[in-house]
């Protein structure tokens, strides 16, 4: 067992496994995977998993609560340090990608690339599961929307922090050196001004926005259990039309 893992499920049908993570010294963050299980068509009961924290037993066992893994998920060019070790946990499961990932590992065989694949070419988990890429941003990032639960998955496009269920089982404390980092979270100048690095995603931000989620996922800081589309709103204001 891991003492510092947080294992949490969010509905029935979704799970979060939460830990501590530094992205520098004094600058924790947090890190977690999300798994959920898909409920339409050919997908039905099988499980898509954005892969962004150590896969270890607690992990698997939770995850096969919910079913067969049939999609493994690095959601941008940053989030990939444990994606093989969810291969393989899983290695019958499709993995998808960002263009830009692939060279960062190389003996690692994506099914999908997003910007590389056509864009016409589905990845097998549509309508259910919706993407939107930031093409643009330095990190590449995917947006993830699932449309049954309405809740939005991503990465680095929006943090909540400070990540106090991420440090809740560890003896690390969850609160920077720098006061800045800790107030990345919707609301603040600090995310606003960290948002302008999007801004030549305009389109995507609004695509998003427009998507009808209510619950955000994050990788870093807790979880936004209700009004996730005002969360969006105060990160991004200045690219979306006035409310």
């Amino acid at each position: 067992m891991s003492s510092d893992l947080v294992t949490r499920f969010v509905t029935p049908t979704i799970a979060i496994f939460s830990r501590p993570f530094l992205r520098f010294p004094g600058v924790p963050i947090g890190s977690r995977s999300t798994a959920i299980k898909l409920e339409q068509g050919d997908n039905k009961d099988k499980v898509w998993v954005l892969a962004s924290s150590q896969c270890d037993d607690q992990v698997i066992e939770n995850i096969n609560k919910l079913g067969q893994v049939k999609y493994l998920v690095a959601p941008d060019t940053a989030h990939y340090l444990y994606l093989k070790q969810y291969i393989d946990a899983f290695p019958d499961a499709k993995v998808i990608g960002v263009d830009g990932v692939q060279t960062k590992l190389q003996d690692v065989k994506f099914d999908y690339i997003y910007g590389k694949n056509s864009s016409e070419e589905k990845v097998g988990y549509e309508p259910e599961m919706q993407a939107v890429w930031f093409d643009k941003y330095i990190n590449r990032d995917l947006a993830f929307f699932h449309q049954p639960t309405k809740t939005l998955v991503q990465a680095d496009l929006l943090m909540n922090l400070p990540a106090n269920e991420q440090y809740s089982k560890s003896d690390a404390s969850s609160v920077p050196w720098f006061p800045f980092v800790g107030n990345i979270r919707p609301g603040t100048l600090t995310h606003r001004i960290a948002a302008m690095a999007m801004s030549k995603n305009e389109a995507e931000i609004k695509q998003v926005y427009d998507w009808d989620f209510n619950r955000i996922i994050p990788c870093h800081g807790d979880v936004i259990e209700n009004d996730g589309k005002k969360a969006w709103y105060q990160v991004f204001e200045k690219y979306l039309p006035k409310s």
